[in-house]
């Protein structure tokens, strides 16, 4: 077990937003054990944005990579100048990303090892995990250290206000706010014909305004984007993910397909329902906020039906009470 105390700790995480959302409760445990410790996070471009909003963070870098791959190591040799501690924070062994935090000459260099030779790149090799959550695998990395894997993660962010234009609602004053974002782009997830009945279903039972997010791959056809109207909808095409994050914490509960903002969701502490296509890698991409539900039917979710949806709306939204006919009526 390594017994110096880092005083400034670098953890290099790559790729998508999910997955710096996932590297959350890691960087709150590495700041919970060195609470001196300046933390740096070098990262490619959405995870620098999700970095910057968390209050463990001191520094974000964005990674900086060349066509020309030897070059990396020098190109983000600044980035990392000074830490004595450096983490490669991803599931398995890269080669590429090794060579970068062998570069950066820190006394104390963690990552997975597909060799259980000595490392020719890190100070204290991690054996490669089985399958399992990713989650889980980041805090193998933290073994060295004497951390734990804790039994609740936290996935705190502060997120920046924007426009409060940008959010608004519509004519749903009063009502309870349900967000979803579309399926239309991907094969084998819930049917639009679905989604258009649970809308039809949900404004029936009064009390609940619907908005739906789209996405930056997210093409509406002019035929949904009236129907959605007509409906009552109110259409959201957020420009940053700030302004995302402000969306979602001003939602009441949110329906989508897996993806990474499901798990931005997790930091926003929203309410939310999220839906697997029966291939989906559940096991190491599930959701693991207590506020999230993940939806996985054996029979496929395109077989889900609207009346088991609504039946899954009720049990995990706690405001959702549907209101009696007479009700309705007045």
């Amino acid at each position: 077990m390594i017994s110096i105390v880092p005083q400034k700790i670098a953890i290099i995480r790559r790729n998508r937003l999910g997955d710096m959302i996932c590297t959350l409760p890691l960087i709150h445990s590495l700041r919970e054990h060195f609470p001196q410790a300046e933390i740096v996070i070098v990262s490619d471009a959405a995870g620098c944005e999700v970095a910057r909003w968390s209050p463990e963070v001191s520094e974000v870098h964005l990674f900086k990579s060349s066509f020309l791959k030897f070059l990396n190591p020098r190109l983000n040799k600044n980035s990392l100048d000074g830490c004595d501690l450096v983490i490669a924070a991803k599931g398995g062994f890269d080669r590429g990303l090794a060579k970068v935090v062998r570069a950066s000459g820190a006394l104390l260099r963690i990552g997975f090892e597909a060799s259980s030779s000595p490392s020719a790149y890190y100070s204290h090799p991690i054996p490669l995990p089985e399958y399992e959550h990713q989650i889980t695998t980041l805090f193998r990395l933290l073994l060295p250290l004497g951390i734990q894997e804790p039994k609740e993660y936290r996935f705190d962010l502060v997120v920046p206000s924007v426009d409060e234009t940008l959010l608004e609602w519509g004519e749903g004053i009063g009502k309870k706010r349900l967000l979803l974002t579309l399926t239309c782009n991907r094969g084998h997830y819930w049917p639009m014909q679905s989604y258009l009945q649970l809308i039809d279903r949900l404004h029936a039972m009064g009390g609940i305004q619907v908005g739906v997010m789209k996405r930056p791959e997210d093409r509406f056809s002019e035929e949904l984007e009236q129907a959605l109207k007509l409906k009552g909808v109110r259409i959201f095409n957020p420009l940053n993910l700030a302004i995302v994050a402000n969306l979602l914490k001003s939602a009441d509960g949110y329906i989508s397909p897996e993806g990474g903002l499901v798990h931005l969701a997790a930091s926003t502490g929203t309410s939310t329902i999220v839906l697997w296509k029966s291939d989906g890698v559940i096991l190491k991409w599930g959701s693991k906020a207590k506020t999230h539900l993940d939806l996985q039917p054996a029979c496929g979710i395109d077989k889900y039906s609207v009346d088991e949806m609504i039946d899954l709306i009720r049990r995990q939204f706690q405001w959702f009470i549907e209101e009696e006919p007479q009700t309705r009526l007045k």
